[in-house]
């Protein structure tokens, strides 16, 4: 992972592999698998299970596919494709199925961080007159900057299981026309008002 004063990016892994720590988890049963390098937790309503895991080579297709062994109790699938959680509709990079005695288990995997870090998301429907394009660059250390019609902003986001949320942003005081601080008004209210973030496969 690289950072500066200037910005961040993403964490950076090699095709085909994983981060040496990351979450899977699915709902009805709920149920966290946690994989923490070579060691994984699974937790259940009323039970907690330790594995040692051993990660299988990926295959060369796309979506990616990965499959993670869990001694010889079962394994974890991964498909490197957007997956919403059926209950918040959280965001997540992976599809994952835990295959587990004679359980088959659905649910996502990976950092939400993911979908958003690192990009410049641009506003669409902005006023045409506006000296630059709104837009947004969610940096890999929380931070978040970017211009929203007039003036320059940056301040904080936090990503949950539950959703997402900006905390009190600053932005620069410049002064513009009329339409261009009428944007920049609704747009910095609805980010304060923000509660999730949805990244479709079309990259919006």
């Amino acid at each position: 992972q690289f950072s500066s004063d200037a910005f961040s990016l993403p964490l950076c892994v090699v095709e085909g592999t994983l981060p040496q720590q990351f979450n899977a988890r699915g709902n009805e049963p709920f149920w966290l698998l946690a994989v923490d390098g070579a060691q994984a937790t699974l937790r259940q309503p009323g039970s907690e299970q330790n594995f040692v895991v051993s990660r299988s080579a990926a295959e060369q297709v796309q979506p990616l596919k990965t499959r993670i062994e869990l001694d010889n109790d079962g394994y974890l699938a991964l498909e490197e494709r957007i997956c919403y959680d059926s209950m918040s509709g959280q965001n997540f990079p992976y599809e994952a199925t835990l295959y587990i005695g004679s359980d088959t288990l659905s649910g996502c995997a990976g950092d939400p961080n993911r979908l958003i870090a690192g990009a410049s998301w641009q506003v669409v429907g902005a006023p045409a007159d506006l000296a630059e394009t709104p837009s947004l660059t969610f940096h890999s250390d929380q931070r978040v900057s970017g211009f929203a019609g007039c003036n320059f902003l940056n301040g904080r986001y936090e990503i949950t299981g539950e959703g997402l949320r900006f905390a009190p942003i600053a932005v620069t005081k410049r002064m513009c026309g009329s339409e261009a601080m009428d944007f920049e008004d609704s747009f910095l209210r609805q980010l304060q008002q923000t509660t999730n973030v949805k990244v479709f496969s079309d990259g919006t």
